[in-house]
């Protein structure tokens, strides 16, 4: 009935310098994202800016409205970044004004990971929003620490969680114990092994490795087909973390874990060689458009067969994002349910 409106996260990371020293990636990508690096300058800036404006002149391509995030603000900051304002504020009219929160800073430029709307549903971030337990137009809002479209791959009433979440630094929840919600309204879900990063520094050779995490969207996306089956793409190189022995999975027990999972729900399993950094963190709208990064054949490739012409890739390859502040398309293009206020939360 409301129905959901497509949100594009504010150019926080894009106006910054970077000069980044330590790097973390999927251990998946480990040389993927070593190789950009040596194609990337070392400061990254630039290229950051034109990575987001090549992000939003897709989103504009699927012809579908789109707000961003402090747009009316971001406005009135072209005397100190020039021709960059100018060329955000020209790819939509519209703003969603979200308010200056000091722990929600990441969640305005990354809005995928502020909340996961089912519908009848929706979870925040309780990172970034205050505790609540409401109700707005019939439906359910309440915080959760597993609240977030990069934890949760949601889609046609089936869900894909990791198996531990994050709720601070060295504090952390069995998914399985936050989901009760999700089922009340019947939907299905999987758990899922959580994926393993690896720490490293530019200029040494050691590495911090590896550790897990709670973002499955990094490395697989959940796809719907033109007949509305599912399909979940993931990276062939996908690493699952053992908790019971505290340290990486094989990747083969891994994968095994994952077809076994998803097959209750009768979700297809397509395993792919990625050819570029977060290739498969992309974004299907909700008319079944998919945005992603140009520059990996193979991934765009699969997603064809899968959806067909409706497809649109990026005007250059999506790598600095990804590779210095750990965020691609699926990061930066949310959803935002069209019941929900932003200044009640």
């Amino acid at each position: 009935m409301f129905g959901t409106r497509l949100i594009l996260g504010e150019p926080r990371n894009a106006i910054q310098q970077w000069f980044i020293d330590e790097i973390i990636a999927p251990s998946s990508e480990v040389t993927l994202v070593n190789e950009a690096i040596k194609r990337l300058p070392s400061d990254p800036s630039a290229r950051m800016r034109d990575e987001y404006l090549a992000i939003g002149r897709a989103l504009r391509e699927t012809g579908e409205e789109f707000a961003i995030v402090n747009r009316s603000h971001f406005a009135q900051m072209s005397w100190k970044y020039g021709d960059f304002v100018r060329d955000v504020i020209a790819l939509s009219k519209q703003s969603l004004d979200w308010p200056p929160w000091e722990k929600s800073s990441e969640r305005r430029s990354f809005p995928r990971d502020a909340l996961v709307d089912f519908g009848n549903l929706c979870l925040l971030d309780h990172v970034a929003f205050r505790s609540c337990d409401m109700r707005a137009n019939g439906s359910r809002i309440i915080t959760s620490e597993i609240g977030g479209g990069g934890k949760i791959l949601f889609r046609r009433g089936k869900a894909l969680i990791a198996e531990m979440t994050e709720v601070s630094v060295d504090s952390y929840v069995c998914s399985q114990t936050r989901i009760g919600p999700i089922l009340e309204l019947g939907t299905q879900v999987a758990i899922l092994p959580n994926p393993v990063m690896i720490h490293w520094r530019r200029d040494k050779a050691e590495s911090k490795g590896g550790f897990w995490v709670d973002h499955l969207d990094r490395e697989m996306t959940l796809i719907e087909d033109v007949a509305g089956n599912l399909h979940l793409l993931i990276d062939s190189k996908y690493q699952g973390y053992d908790h019971e022995g505290n340290c990486p999975a094989s990747r083969r027990a891994t994968l095994d874990l994952i077809h076994k999972a998803c097959e209750p729900l009768e979700i297809e399993v397509h395993t792919v060689g990625t050819q570029a950094p977060y290739a498969l963190n992309l974004v299907q709208t909700p008319t079944n458009k998919v945005i992603m990064t140009s520059g990996d054949e193979d991934v765009e490739g699969l997603v064809r067969d899968l959806v067909g012409d409706n497809v649109i890739t990026t005007e250059i390859p999506i790598e600095a994002l990804p590779v210095f502040v750990r965020g691609g398309i699926h990061c930066l293009v949310g959803e935002f349910p069209k019941y929900l206020s932003v200044s009640t939360l």
